[in-house]
């Protein structure tokens, strides 16, 4: 079901999505008017227009998730697909989603596969058994360089891949822990980073959450060198492989690499990359493994931390604080389930965060010096919060100019990629059914 939050009501409900067992994957597309739909497996992947409740099949995708990434402006999307015993690399153009191009990719088993921010590279790792190789392609597909460790040093292989903001640097986290940064256009190694047990800074600051009375938490400064606590991997982390966790640029400038390895998944490491340093400017020490990294997309080196606990606590970081900030958003109560935080639009001179699960959501609040404002409070199940009256305003932090419904393309179908489906949406009686072709 997708509902449209503008007007608290249910906007339409995908039907006819046919999978083995469950999907693998539900996101929205380059437009707010596509939906991407993964079926497990690597059965197919379907791309649904609302506007003219058409969707087109590509198969034979890869199953990993996502197997597709969009070029920034343009919105030509790249697809990652296996229908025989190679990779294969699918462009098709925006909107009508026809192919473009097709190449065979030299992956073993390629892994994953993201656009740089200007849409000039495509990056596409492969397996970790095949050593730490990352095929490098231009924009329109085309070969342009692989990088790989020489054989004589000793490789893990690739974990993953992330563009820096600005596009200077593609990082690579392997399985072993580091990080390397290759630099754009030559694509060589600039700088490395490591996340290692003992933790010793001499130009940083390490700080370690504390519990005190009543099961407060907070951040002291530890003397160095400090050490991470280490956990027996869960059967979750088992099966994600070891090495390099979690790893985001900061969304300003792209000059703060935040990371964290599943070795030590409860310190998080905050690398300086224009420093031209290999050492971590800051490192935090917690209690519980790291769930989530979140960079605001509009306030300068301002991240959220969310960690694998039973409790509403968030932990929030920024380079002009005195010390990183704890918030306990208390409003939530047991049973907490699966809860999921989020920024949200900032309000004059207030930062805005929301942690919710399925029954219930609260909204946390700081002041850009990170001073603590009172929490907003929900106690409802997510339909209940469209109904009119009865919601936060839960803007994102970053809002793009919606997509005129009437002005969307009608999207043709080929016989090779795919077939017509209908769409049911709240309003379908107004509507004149469009013919199948």
């Amino acid at each position: 079901m997708v509902y449209d939050i503008t007007k608290s009501q249910l906007y339409a409900e995908i039907s006819g999505v046919t999978s083995l067992t469950k999907l693998a994957d539900v996101q929205f597309g380059w437009i707010p008017d596509e939906v991407m739909v993964s079926s497990d497996f690597g059965y197919k992947l379907q791309i649904w227009t609302l506007s003219s409740k058409r969707a087109i099949e590509i198969k034979d995708p890869k199953s990993i998730t996502p197997n597709f990434s969009y070029r920034p402006i343009t919105g030509h999307m790249a697809v990652l697909t296996r229908p025989v015993a190679h990779d294969i690399l699918i462009i098709t153009a925006p909107y009508s989603h026809d192919v473009l191009s097709t190449s065979e990719l030299s992956t073993v088993d390629a892994q994953g596969i993201e656009y740089s921010p200007d849409g000039n590279w495509i990056a596409v790792f492969d397996t970790a058994s095949a050593g730490c190789r990352v095929v490098i392609l231009t924009g329109d597909g085309h070969h342009f360089k692989t990088y790989a460790v020489p054989p004589d040093e000793l490789s893990l292989g690739v974990r993953c891949i992330k563009w820096s903001t600005t596009g200077d640097y593609l990082a690579i986290g392997d399985c072993g822990g580091s990080v390397t940064l290759l630099g754009r256009n030559t694509f060589t190694p600039r700088l490395r980073f490591f996340h290692p047990a003992l933790i010793d800074v001499p130009n940083g600051t390490v700080w370690q959450e504390e519990l005190g009375p009543l099961r407060s938490r907070s951040y002291t400064q530890a003397k160095q060198p400090a050490t991470s606590p280490s956990y027996e991997a869960s059967q979750a982390t088992k099966k994600r492989g070891s090495g390099v966790a979690l790893m985001e640029f900061d969304h300003h400038c792209g000059d703060l690499l935040a990371s964290t390895s599943s070795d030590t998944p409860s310190t998080l490491w905050v690398h300086s990359v224009d420093s031209g340093s290999e050492r971590a400017t800051t490192a935090l020490i917690h209690h519980s493994p790291i769930k989530s990294l979140l960079w605001h997309p509009t306030i300068k080196d301002l991240l959220l931390v969310q960690c694998a606990i039973a409790e509403p606590i968030i932990y929030i970081w920024r380079a002009s604080w005195i010390e990183p900030k704890t918030v306990s958003l208390s409003s939530l109560k047991a049973p907490l389930g699966k809860l999921k935080a989020a920024w949200l639009a900032a309000e004059g001179d207030k930062i805005r965060f929301l942690l919710s699960n399925s029954e219930q959501s609260a909204v946390g609040q700081l002041t850009r010096e990170g001073e603590e404002v009172p929490e907003q409070f929900n106690r409802m199940g997510p339909e209940a919060m469209f109904d009119e009256g009865h919601s936060f305003d839960l803007s994102p932090a970053s809002v793009q100019a919606d997509e005129n419904p009437d002005d969307t393309p009608d999207v043709g179908l080929s016989t090779e990629l795919g077939q017509t489906l209908d769409v049911e949406d709240t309003f379908h009686y107004r509507q004149r059914k469009p013919k199948a072709v």
